[in-house]
């Protein structure tokens, strides 16, 4: 639940803050989507690879693409979801590899 207030915080408040157009497409190229990275990757990490928030990710972008930017920006949500999508799955590659070492450990 944590992970989509803060998708909401990074897609519907933040862009609030910026008024210049540097500012804004700082946001579109590097904020959000790194935003989408990290807050998938820790989840990842948690529980494993999921899809739904990758999905969620370029779905929650829309409204808010076309309440601050305009309808091409529409498509920067296909970029999100794949952050997210990269983000849950290096967790879910650092969750398996953890354990794998864990348990070479106890074997030991």
């Amino acid at each position: 639940m944590i992970k989509y207030l803060l998708l909401g915080a990074v897609y519907y408040l933040l862009p609030l803050t910026m008024h210049e157009t540097g500012e804004l497409i700082l946001y579109l190229l590097a904020i959000a989507p790194l935003s989408c990275f990290v807050i998938s990757l820790f989840p990842g990490m948690k529980y494993g690879y999921e899809l739904l928030f990758p999905v969620m990710c370029g779905i929650l972008f829309v409204p808010s693409a076309l309440l601050y930017f305009n309808e091409t920006a529409v498509l920067y949500g296909i970029v999100y979801a794949a952050c997210a999508f990269f983000g849950s799955v290096l967790g879910g590659t650092l969750k398996a590899n953890f354990l794998k070492e864990k348990e070479a450990k106890m074997k030991k």
